[in-house]
């Protein structure tokens, strides 16, 4: 719009950077000029008599300075990151805010006149600076006294001086910003005005876009120091507070993870499976055609002689040998004895290497049993499930506590979040806005090597990653896979019961946060798994 352009006009001419440098140089005069007025402030609160029993200007000056000083050194730090990106008229909201605060410096700086020595040659005779004549000491000499470290009332009247000459050099500096940034409005109005007549829109045109920006630069600005002061109220809390409130801040996100999303229901007809005299379980697969008998099937029927055979195969052989004809799937998948007791044997006996016995472990993909000999690599794409499957690790809650008393000097606002995941899937308004809509595609994901199995070895790398991820979404948010582990801190070992799941990267040691972690095991989980 012609607002912006006006803006973006003034930041390539570089007439908006001699007020940038000018901010700059007041970070040092504003931290000092602030401290030293909180200081004199808190002694003065401290032992408010020093107000009646000397000028009675003396509290109104230094609260009033405490005030404006601390004002001023954040309004500084804000505007000087701010004012970069702000476009005409909306910089207008802040002429007028540095306006107030050179008005009300200047006040403080008259104040302090009345009770403050032109200079530091006067300081010399602080004894008698003011001193009423029934006291034996002057003001210097009783702040001095009763400051946390005693100094002399010279030394304390070279602070004031001080004091004092900051806060005209403030007012004197925040007064040339107010002036150059209204050049700077004047001539980007003229500028916009000029562009905008040259594109035939008149200038009642450019009013309305003004009128419509600025309401929207406000929300933003508004929303903005919303979620960002409190983030840095809360970095300025001491450490036992911090942990009370980020604690109860995501218990309440864990409780709240309890609630079950809405869910559309689906009525089928059931059929329900019963064994005779036993109670109802899961129909597993049963051939109705055994096929023709063997010399193969015949043997391999026998079951001692298909344990012996079974020992010198890996599982990925008895699997493919089952394909080979109805009968001989019949003989080793009996109709009448349940798959799951076939497969505990057949991974007990398979993939039984004389070098290392326990070499054993699940396909990458697919669980299918492998081993060194008989395993394949391939690279495979960490998507995100996969990745918070394979780093994240869940803490118990006493644990969990101790975290968050750690001290982490290098940790950005919030350092419960964890930095370290890929992006997430679905829309990101954030970073769709700033890096466009391809910005997940150049985003690089690792492709680490992973043992899989040899059937597994024969499909595509894409489609792989797809299985590994539907099959990552369905271990994160299974409540009964949480109460088969501990926790996963070094020397912890607790049993994790019901409760919250506390989940921690274990690169970076942050709590994630990622929303396809289960929030809460419930009991029933638990009571189920002990049922079977």
């Amino acid at each position: 719009m012609a607002s912006r352009r006006g803006h973006v006009y003034m930041r390539d001419n570089g007439w908006i950077y001699p007020s940038q440098i000018i901010r700059f140089a007041l970070f040092f005069p504003t931290t000092i000029y602030n401290s030293g007025a909180k200081r004199n402030a808190g002694i003065l609160r401290r032992h408010p008599e020093l107000q009646t029993m000397f000028n009675p200007l003396l509290g109104k000056g230094e609260l009033m300075s405490a005030k404006w000083a601390n004002i001023a050194f954040g309004w500084n730090m804000a505007m000087f990151i701010f004012s970069l990106f702000v476009p005409v008229p909306v910089n207008m909201l802040f002429i007028a805010f540095d306006a107030v605060i050179v008005a009300f410096i200047s006040q403080v700086a008259h104040i302090q006149n009345s009770y403050t020595p032109r200079g530091n040659g006067l300081c010399k005779d602080a004894h008698n600076w003011q001193r009423p004549p029934q006291m034996n000491e002057s003001f210097f000499e009783a702040m001095g006294r009763w400051n946390s470290t005693q100094a002399t009332g010279t030394r304390f009247c070279k602070s004031f001086v001080e004091q004092r000459n900051y806060s005209i050099a403030i007012a004197v500096l925040l007064a040339i910003i107010v002036v150059l940034n209204t050049a700077v409005l004047i001539l980007s109005f003229t500028h916009i005005i000029k562009t905008v007549r040259a594109e035939g829109k008149g200038t009642l045109m450019f009013f309305c876009e003004a009128a419509l920006v600025a309401p929207r630069a406000m929300v933003i600005a508004f929303a903005v120091l919303i979620c960002v002061i409190p983030l840095l109220l809360l970095k300025c809390l001491p450490i036992s507070l911090k942990v009370r409130i980020r604690y109860a801040r995501r218990y309440l996100t864990k409780v709240l993870g309890r609630v079950p999303p809405p869910t559309e229901i689906k009525l089928a007809d059931l059929t329900p499976f019963r064994k005779p005299g036993g109670k109802s379980r899961k129909r597993e697969y049963r051939g109705t055609d055994p096929g023709t008998p063997n010399n193969l099937s015949d043997f391999l029927g026998i079951y001692d002689m298909l344990m012996l055979v079974t020992q010198h195969l890996h599982y990925s052989d008895i699997q493919s040998l089952s394909l080979v004809s109805k009968s001989v799937r019949e003989a080793i998948l009996p109709s009448d004895t349940p798959i799951s007791v076939r497969d505990l044997h057949f991974r007990m006996y398979t993939c039984s290497s004389e070098d290392d016995i326990n070499d054993k472990r699940p396909c990458y993909v697919c669980n299918a049993q492998i081993c060194k000999d008989c395993a394949c690599e391939q690279t495979i794409k960490q998507t995100y499930a996969m990745w918070h499957e394979c780093t994240c690790k869940e803490w118990c809650t006493p644990c969990y506590r101790r975290l968050l008393r750690e001290h982490r000097p290098n940790a950005v606002a919030d350092s419960l979040k964890c930095r370290c995941a890929p992006p997430s899937p679905g829309f990101h308004l954030f970073n769709t806005m700033i890096y466009g809509f391809k910005w997940r595609e150049q985003k690089k994901f690792n492709h680490p090597f992973r043992d899989i199995c040899s059937h597994c070895a024969t499909i595509p790398a894409d489609e792989l990653a797809e299985r590994r991820e539907r099959r990552s979404n369905f271990e994160l948010r299974r409540a009964e896979r949480t109460y088969t582990e501990t926790c996963g801190n070094t020397g912890c070992g607790r049993i994790l019961d019901e409760g919250p799941r506390w989940w921690v990267c274990s690169n970076c040691r942050f709590e994630c946060s990622a929303g396809c972690h289960l929030d809460w095991a419930e009991k029933r989980a638990r009571n189920k798994r002990e049922a079977v």
